[in-house]
């Protein structure tokens, strides 16, 4: 039973396998960590609709909303499992505060068969409490990643060595350290600054979608960072988003990227499809 309950989750990414739902039926998953909240969700079915609904998990705060997420995501529905799976796309959910009510999702059909439950978040805010601009909770703690005195450290060292020259060449001063993290990270292994290129590794981590996916695994295999290849890998075989890969996307990374790099995706989905 727990394990019917249990929500597979990537840093942004949360599906939620439900076994067939006869009708008259309700279900709650288990709560998963995303951002700062346990969230949990739960599907309804009758003989007319299917009713999904998320959820950050109950606390005193989130009834008066002081401390409920604004979230931005989308939501689908995917029946039948890939090449020839059925997938019902909710329009998006942008800058919500998901008070005690949470997200209700009604859909005008029922879903006979296994079905999966998706929520890709693209961002989760927290309010100001003193009234300004909500703040990403990825984007603030990303940067504090590369602020502290690890960062400065790091910095002083390429001051030092000029290594700010190698980076120059491929952004402009004065653009973010998100926006820059491909650059830090080269300088950071050519020069060998562990630390520097630890912090762009774990940030690399934290923002793995579809459509940056395929460079994240390059970069991984190039770079030697066993934890972001492995969330790549995941992220494609074990959610099956490589179904979901655009053909020039597809393409492209067939054509130049490392053939061991491509055998090792192909082999993960071969195994993914003789273990479903």
């Amino acid at each position: 039973m727990t394990d019917g309950a249990r929500v597979e989750t990537a840093p942004r990414l949360a599906q939620w396998r439900v076994d067939p739902l006869p009708c008259y039926t309700y279900r709650k998953s288990l709560p998963f960590l995303i951002g700062l909240w346990n969230w949990c969700i739960s599907v309804e079915r009758n003989n007319k609709q299917t009713c999904v609904k998320l959820f950050a998990e109950n606390t005193s705060s989130l009834k008066n909303g002081s401390s409920a997420p604004i979230a931005s995501f989308i939501a689908k529905l995917i029946v039948s499992l890939p090449p020839n799976q059925q997938t019902i796309v909710h329009p998006g959910i942008f800058d919500k505060q998901l008070k005690y009510d949470g997200f209700v999702w009604t859909i005008d059909s029922t879903v006979t068969g296994r079905f999966v439950i998706e929520i890709e978040f693209l961002d989760l805010k927290v309010a100001d409490p003193s009234g300004g601009e909500p703040a990403s909770i990825w984007a603030s703690r990303q940067v504090k990643q590369c602020s502290d005195s690890t960062a400065l450290s790091s910095l002083a060292r390429m001051l030092h060595e000029d290594v700010l020259t190698d980076i120059y060449g491929d952004v402009r001063g004065g653009e973010e350290f998100l926006a820059n993290r491909l650059a830090l990270l080269r300088a950071a292994d050519k020069y060998d600054i562990g630390d520097l290129r630890e912090a762009c590794h774990e940030s690399l981590l934290e923002d793995i979608d579809a459509r940056n996916v395929l460079e994240r695994l390059q970069t991984a295999h190039l770079y030697r960072l066993p934890r972001l290849k492995g969330g790549c890998l995941r992220f494609l075989v074990d959610f099956r988003k490589v179904y979901e890969m655009h053909d020039d996307d597809l393409n492209a990374f067939l054509q130049t990227a490392d053939r061991e790099l491509v055998a090792e995706v192909f082999h993960g989905v071969l195994a993914a499809w003789s273990g479903r």
